[in-house]
């Protein structure tokens, strides 16, 4: 399921750091985010990565 939450991009499901690398390459100039509850969320802009570990 995809939905956009104040000009962020949500994917939920299963995600991980493979995948916010994917989306760094699908989505140029935006923000990729695996958050903790396995969520990816793709942000508007910013450098740098954006990426929040999973807690282990």
């Amino acid at each position: 399921m995809t939905w956009w939450v104040a000009r962020v991009l949500c994917f939920y499901g299963e995600f991980d750091e493979r995948d916010a690398v994917i989306a760094e390459r699908t989505y140029p100039g935006r923000r990729p985010l695996s958050n903790r509850a396995h969520d990816l969320e793709v942000h508007p802009a910013g450098p740098g990565a954006g990426r929040v570990p999973a807690e282990g």
